[in-house]
């Protein structure tokens, strides 16, 4: 009775502890912005169809709130080359505009026209023979809708599983919509700037995958001047400049085969006379670490005259919308000249004389624009803004080698543009820029600025006249920590 009521004594507070309380909500392991409701029915859709040309099969269709947690399609052996020809779609909560509308191969990362090869990454895994399968969750919250489309002349058998979390309700499910963007240029352009995603709103880049034959010769493919992001020009502009292409994959002195979660090489053909492949699919997800951005993103990247494609798969909140900001739409760049130090910024180029005084047409003849790559002759460039951003690399990259070459450093330009005015008027100047800004109104010196630890913000508070106001810009770019990052974002807001 002594030793019951001891034993009782001790166990007492492990039968009366209250139980721990259960998570509610969990992040994803892979993509952890992507929170999800931790109780869950498991379920499955699968099909196996016979698809006739330009028919189409719905792979699910399901209600909400739910979060597909993998899909799995393969066709007969014999079509192996269907994944070209069958379109993949998926539209979540009823959007008006699919959020994934490619090829199939296109979004599982088989670029350049090619059968099918392994990946064996986090988000995808495409086996052997033509077993693609996908990771990347895809939540929503009334309704998710996906599809395949065959655009070719022939029928296909598709078989396909999809496995899909089915919530209560949709309390702590992320805002965030799975979407993908394909871009290609067959060529791009020489000494160019490969646009690869242009997104308004609020999410975060998940990852992209990045194609190129190696046509121009003329240096390595991956001698570029690297990836850039320019992130969030309308609310809280900054931005992110890469050296090589090989280096945002992670890689040293060009792409090796291979595959790992997060980056990989699954297509590598060598081949041409300098030991250069001739094709090369690289494969980039950021995981744990997103890219994000709260109102716009454009991710570029540097170009040569290659055939190129991408795919960047990114997290959306489709409520969200990138805010209307007053912004020149249209620039003129004039330039590059040479600065080496402050005396050299200070010195007054031709551009700030008054525009009648302008030649059409000027030599450069210095560092990377000089022989054997140069001399070169520019004029006055019209160049676009967007977002609120002007990249000056992309309309002054110099033609000299290697990944050095092709970034400008030691330069400055100009860039200069008209601001309409209703009235009279106090008005912020919202410039970010790196490294050193002067700015001119109406021929009037109205900021001298200098950043020489990164990218940083400035708001100048000016006076408007009514009418036409004319605006010019002297920006510089040095070797620092942007590593050569030569672009600024300029927008107007009231005083």
């Amino acid at each position: 009775m002594i030793i019951s009521m001891a034993l009782a004594a001790v166990f007492a507070p492990l039968t009366t502890a209250p139980k721990p309380k259960e998570a509610s909500v969990v992040a994803d392991s892979r993509f952890p912005l992507i929170q999800l409701p931790a109780d869950f029915v498991s379920r499955r859709c699968t099909r196996r169809p016979r698809v006739g040309p330009g028919e189409s099969v719905v792979m699910l269709d399901a209600q909400g709130p739910g979060c597909v947690r993998h899909f799995w399609v393969t066709m007969t052996q014999r079509d192996e080359s269907m994944g070209k020809h069958v379109l993949l779609r998926i539209s979540a909560d009823g959007a008006s505009k699919p959020q994934v509308e490619m090829a199939l191969d296109h979004f599982f990362g088989v670029m350049l026209g090619h059968l099918p090869y392994r990946i064996e990454s986090a988000p995808f895994k495409l086996l052997p023979k033509n077993g693609y399968n996908c990771y990347l969750p895809i939540p929503f919250a009334k309704s998710c809708k996906m599809e395949l489309i065959n655009r070719s002349d022939r029928s296909v058998t598709v078989w396909s599983m999809v496995n899909w979390q089915q919530y209560r309700n949709a309390s702590g499910l992320s805002p965030y919509r799975l979407c993908a963007t394909f871009a290609e240029e067959l060529p791009a352009a020489e000494r160019g700037s490969f646009l690869m995603a242009d997104i308004a709103g609020r999410g975060f880049v998940a990852g992209f995958v990045k194609g190129i034959r190696h046509v121009d010769l003329s240096d390595a493919w991956y001698h570029t001047g690297g990836d850039l992001w320019l992130i969030d020009g309308e609310s809280n502009p900054h931005a992110m400049r890469g050296i090589g292409v090989e280096d945002v994959f992670g890689y040293s002195f060009g792409m090796q085969e291979s595959c790992s979660e997060w980056t990989g090489t699954p297509l590598l053909i060598k081949g041409d006379r300098k030991g250069q492949p001739t094709e090369v699919v690289g494969y980039r997800f950021f995981g744990p670490d997103p890219v994000a951005f709260e109102s716009s993103i454009i991710v570029r990247f540097g170009s040569r005259a290659n055939d190129t494609q991408s795919v960047v798969y990114y997290y959306l909140d489709e409520r969200s919308k990138a805010p209307e900001v007053e912004s020149p739409a249209e620039w003129q760049i004039l330039g590059p000249f040479e600065c080496n130090s402050a005396d050299d910024f200070d010195r007054a180029e031709f551009p700030e004389q008054a525009p009648t005084e302008w030649p059409e047409q000027w030599e450069a003849s210095f560092g990377q624009y000089a022989p054997p790559a140069g001399p070169l002759t520019f004029g006055p460039i019209a160049a676009t803004s967007e977002r609120s951003w002007l990249d000056f690399t992309r309309y002054l990259r110099p033609p000299a080698r290697t990944n050095v070459g092709t970034q400008p450093a030691n330069v400055s330009a100009y860039a200069r543009t008209t601001i309409e005015a209703p009235k009279r008027r106090r008005v912020h100047f919202v410039v970010g820029f790196d490294d050193w800004l002067r700015l001119w109104l109406n021929g009037e010196l109205v900021a001298s600025l200098q950043h020489d630890s990164g990218f940083e913000v400035a708001s100048i508070l000016v006076k408007l006249k009514a009418g036409e106001n004319e605006l010019l810009v002297k920006l510089s770019n040095f070797d620092n920590e942007e590593w050569r990052l030569w672009a600024l974002s300029f927008r107007i807001e009231r005083h």
